[in-house]
């Protein structure tokens, strides 16, 4: 119920923003078949054929040609249509129908291709660089944007079926029995690659060393300050001064 203000950008520690979007807007070319996985899906099938059928039908309305003419020729038109309406409305209402569905067949028989067109795109290395900017604008307006609004948008989801999930996730990890192997191993494997390297080398080659030390140093003195003043702290150090 407590919304921070501000945005995302205002909470992350300084200097963290620029190395995570220039690690985000490398020009990355993703695995081909990777790609036509994730959008070979009806969702997006079903986004493609509505921008596709509107496009159609939107351009032939656009190619229904104007009558030019005077003023006589527009009042002997309208008459005509007058005339006509009971005769020939339904007429142009089924030619309609028949145009908007033969776009929709179109669309349809040209979808998978118009999907692989959109895989072969993402993966075009020519434009791997369009695309690193584009992830890099999503990374932008995802720190920009207001933290009030991200937990509207947050609050649209099942927070029963969220908590649920999570606890089930949890609980299924915790009583798998390779749950100690897989940790050790993670661990193994990080140590053999940090080798003799301190945190500080680590954060120094990952260039967010300075940020990161002013970020935990804040927060160690407002813990530290905060345990000093305790009841137990301050009858602790009583006992080590008086001995």
């Amino acid at each position: 119920a407590a919304t921070p203000k501000g945005s995302l950008r205002d909470h992350m520690a300084p200097g963290l923003a620029g190395p995570l979007q220039a690690a985000i807007s490398k020009p990355v070319v993703p695995d081909r078949a990777l790609v036509g996985r994730l959008v070979e899906h009806g969702a997006i099938e079903d986004l493609l054929r509505e921008l596709l059928v509107g496009a159609l039908q939107g351009f032939a309305k656009r190619l229904r040609p104007a009558v030019p003419g005077s003023d006589r020729a527009v009042g002997r038109l309208r008459s005509l249509k007058r005339v006509s309406e009971g005769m020939l409305g339904g007429l142009g209402a089924e030619i309609e129908r028949q145009a908007e569905q033969k776009a929709k067949d179109f669309v349809d028989s040209i979808l998978s291709s118009v999907v692989a067109q959109a895989a072969d795109d993402l993966c075009d290395p020519a434009k791997a660089e369009d695309y690193g900017r584009f992830r890099a604008h999503l990374l932008d307006q995802l720190l920009d944007t207001p933290l009030e609004d991200l937990k509207r948008e947050a609050d649209k989801l099942d927070t029963d079926t969220v908590v649920d999930t999570v606890v089930e996730m949890a609980g299924a990890i915790a009583e798998s029995d390779q749950l100690e192997g897989q940790i050790s191993g993670i661990i193994t494997v990080g140590l053999e690659a940090i080798g003799d390297q301190s945190a500080g080398q680590l954060l120094e080659d990952a260039g967010i060393a300075d940020a990161w030390r002013g970020e935990v140093e804040q927060q160690i003195n407002l813990i530290a300050r905060n345990f000093i003043k305790t009841a137990p702290f301050r009858a602790w150090l009583d006992g080590i001064l008086t001995e």
